[in-house]
């Protein structure tokens, strides 16, 4: 069993003694331990991370990748866009003399130095042009979520002020009708060309009369301003600098060590900024190529990984349940005989420690893949260690990090050398992490933001005088410095008793059933005699497409396994810790762009659906508004 800091008693100065660094992070741990986990060759290469002059780098990093990257892979395909039925490429060259093109129009059109830029478009490789063109400009980059009303969308802006909006085809009937609601936009560019509306200009039209000088950018200067998913509240614009990019970029450079042999498919949002800081950043800052695939369907992203080899992907939580479950199913499907081979040789497979021999024989799964699939790197949500080793065991490496827009994003992450399941792996070089007495995460470094946009007493909230962001975040690090997150403070459930309840720590133990599609714990105000006011646990259920069609769609039959499937579940849980109240619901949960569901909208959800003569039972059945 790991040993892990109990910091609950430790004063200020001994919470030193358990930082962690990029230059003396394992300075704690006994000889043993840093020679077996890192080896000399590991330390090193976290050395010389941690001496990065990431100003001089910041300066240089994010230009290079239209100059440097675009003379030295010229004519290498970096960006692939699957539409209209065929494959479109951009090369490193291509999109360096598009980005020139581009930017010299705007520059002549009046672009000042610290504009705001609003991208409004789906994930595609004139996104990444719109970037690009941006930071030529010396203009700051507001990436926008397409998943939002107008009416958030509008929000957003009044508070940017953005002066242009790049916006595809798709959106650009929404970006129009922003713009005559806004004060500030003057202009909306079509990203790519629009067959049905030639008359729109595109970017591919714009030229400038003269060339201009590329406009130097410090490296404490904002690059982009993001705003959260807001799972509860307004969202706040997070700045985002060069610096905080950088060192992203090096640290992705120096840890994953991609290179122009790999090929990332990518499928979440370029506004989301795990996505753009690593997904985009660091894979072109690498020398990589990106494929761009506009959809979600397993079987549709399994044939584009077999059709251009893919060999990692940036990605979340649910989309390796969803792969999973689809593997599964497939397995399942194949009949009876092949089902009990297939988990007997994956049992087999669990105890053989050579990835290339568990690789071998799970072989026709990787066929399918492209046979060229081996690497995961997840983050964005709590990953199940279920899933983790489902891939692991058939020779696909799953790396879970952890992260915040505001530290731009990732925090820590497991490695190839150093990968511990059910952790999110150790900071990254130049990180420091240290644990509060009540288990907050708090991070220093060169990725923490610059701070919120406009709203300077927010920063100062969560941003203290000694520069350590409290995450709200609840973790604990292990005895050889790996991070676990246990929970988020503004989700805790405190209870009449005192008692205080991590609803993550209950999801994960009520989640581990073939019966539930997914599930949400909740504190909901109690409504009993003695506890009335009070917060008690509430455990809201979606069944499972297969429990639904086993019990006849019968909502009281779906509602009474449920019942009993959670009571059995939660047996494992100190009793204070149950759920004393279980909600059936048929609608999936509402969920931010990064696929985390927003609790607050469930608790709406909650007290809005629930019939007032249901409130003193234990099971509650409810369809929800949709269904």
């Amino acid at each position: 069993m790991m040993i892990d800091f109990r910091v609950s008693t430790l004063t200020d100065s001994e919470f030193d003694e358990i930082r962690i660094s990029g230059q003396s992070r394992f300075a704690m741990l006994p000889p043993a331990v840093k020679s077996s986990r890192m080896g000399k060759r590991g330390c090193r290469r976290m050395d010389r991370l941690a001496n990065v002059d990431w100003d001089r780098s910041s300066r240089e990093g994010i230009l290079s990748l239209i100059y440097d990257k675009g003379t030295k892979y010229d004519t290498v395909t970096a960006l692939y866009h699957w539409e209209n039925h065929k494959w479109q490429n951009w090369t490193y060259g291509q999109i360096t003399a598009k980005v020139k093109q581009v930017s010299d129009y705007l520059i002549e059109q009046g672009i000042e130095e610290g504009d705001r830029i609003a991208i409004l478009s789906e994930s595609r490789p004139e996104w990444v042009i719109a970037f690009l063109v941006s930071v030529r400009c010396g203009a700051i980059i507001v990436p926008l979520d397409v998943k939002l009303t107008q009416s958030e969308l509008a929000t957003i802006l009044a508070d940017a002020e953005p002066g242009l909006i790049f916006a595809s085809a798709s959106y650009y009937d929404t970006a129009v009708a922003l713009q005559r609601q806004s004060t500030s936009v003057h202009k909306v560019i079509l990203l790519n060309h629009d067959p049905a509306r030639p008359e729109i200009q595109s970017i591919d039209t714009l030229r400038s009369v003269a060339d201009h000088e590329v406009r130097d950018r410090a490296s404490n200067e904002t690059a982009l301003i993001v705003y959260t998913s807001g799972t509860t509240g307004t969202p706040k614009g997070v700045m985002i600098t060069f610096r905080n990019l950088l060192h992203q970029c090096n640290c992705f450079e120096q840890i994953v060590k991609a290179n122009s042999n790999d090929l990332y498919l990518s499928i979440l949002p370029l506004n989301h900024l795990f996505e753009l800081s690593v997904g985009l950043l660091g894979v072109l800052y690498s020398g990589a190529r990106i494929c761009y695939a506009n959809t979600l369907y397993p079987h549709e992203l399994v044939e584009i990984m077999r059709e251009k080899k893919v060999t990692r992907m940036i990605t979340v939580p649910l989309f390796l349940k969803m792969l999973k479950s689809s593997i599964e199913k497939q397995i399942h499907n194949a009949g009876a005989r092949r089902e009990r081979m297939f988990w007997t040789v994956f049992q087999v497979a669990k105890r053989i420690p050579v990835k290339s021999v568990r690789r071998l024989l799970f072989r026709e799964i990787h066929h399918k893949f492209g046979g060229k699939l081996h690497e995961f790197d997840c983050g964005g949500a709590p990953l199940d260690v279920e899933v983790a080793e489902f891939f692991e065991t058939l020779g696909i490496t799953v790396l879970q990090g952890y992260g915040l827009t505001e530290t731009s994003p990732v925090v820590a992450i497991n490695t190839l050398e150093h990968n511990r399941i059910g952790s999110v792996g150790r900071p990254l070089p130049g990180t420091e992490i240290r644990i509060t007495a009540e288990g907050e995460i708090l991070v220093r470094g060169p990725s923490v933001m610059r701070g919120y946009y406009k709203r300077a007493d927010l920063t100062r909230e969560v941003v203290d005088d000694a520069g350590w962001f409290h995450t709200g975040d609840i973790g604990r690090l292990d005895h050889d410095g790996f991070l676990h997150i246990t929970g988020r403070i503004k989700n805790i459930i405190v209870l009449g008793s005192g008692k205080k309840v991590s609803p993550e720590e209950v999801e994960v133990v009520i989640a581990n059933t073939e019966f539930f599609k997914e599930v949400c714990v909740v504190g909901r105000i109690s409504q009993e005699r003695l506890s009335e006011g009070t917060e008690s646990v509430c455990a809201v259920v979606v069944p499972s497409d297969s429990l639904v069609d086993r019990c006849g769609k019968n909502a009281h039959t779906i509602a009474e396994v449920v019942q009993n499937e959670v009571q059995r579940l939660a047996e494992q849980l100190a009793p204070y810790k149950r759920p004393s109240k279980t909600v059936v619901r048929l609608q999936e949960f509402p969920k931010t762009s990064t696929r985390k569901i927003k609790r607050a909208l469930v608790l709406d959800w909650l007290r809005q659906t629930e019939p007032p003569q249901a409130r003193q039972q234990t099971g509650t059945f409810t369809r929800g508004t949709a269904v």
